[in-house]
């Protein structure tokens, strides 16, 4: 399980930046979609709506779920991110190779939340998830910090 040491507004940063700097559209996201450019060194992926027993829905549209998928190799030249197996029309995650890091977009206050690194499951590190990010972002929006 990753470490709770690391820079969590940092980390939230990266992955807002990860996923609002695609051309897509935030506000009608179909749950399954994979939201990426081609060659991008991550994946993103609408999830689902919050989950509300009170509503006549039984979720809240305001509340949205996405998943970005960071895999440890994916700053090596050429990279292509391996295409994930499905079961069922769900996502076969690979631990080993990859975190999965969910974050939650409120779409009434257009903000982000998201979830600690401990709470990916992953077999990477928190240094290693942190090290990838960095990576991202130098390669997309300039320097490291």
């Amino acid at each position: 399980m990753p470490s709770p040491d690391y820079n969590h507004e940092r980390y939230s940063t990266i992955l807002t930046a990860c996923v609002e700097g695609s051309d897509w559209d935030l506000e009608a996201p179909i749950s399954g979609q994979w939201i990426e450019e081609e060659g991008d060194p991550f994946r993103v992926m609408f999830d689902s709506y919050q989950e509300d027993d009170t509503l006549e829905e039984g979720e809240d549209k305001n509340l949205l779920c996405y998943v970005v998928f960071i895999h440890k190799d994916c700053l090596e030249e050429d990279f292509v991110f391996p295409e994930h197996e499905t079961a069922f029309g769900v996502i076969k995650h690979r631990p080993e190779e990859e975190a999965a890091l969910i974050g939650w977009y409120n779409k009434s206050e257009e903000s982000w939340d998201w979830l600690p690194i401990q709470h990916s499951s992953t077999k990477l590190s928190t240094e290693q998830i942190m090290d990838l990010l960095e990576g991202i972002w130098a390669m997309f929006w300039g320097r490291a910090s």
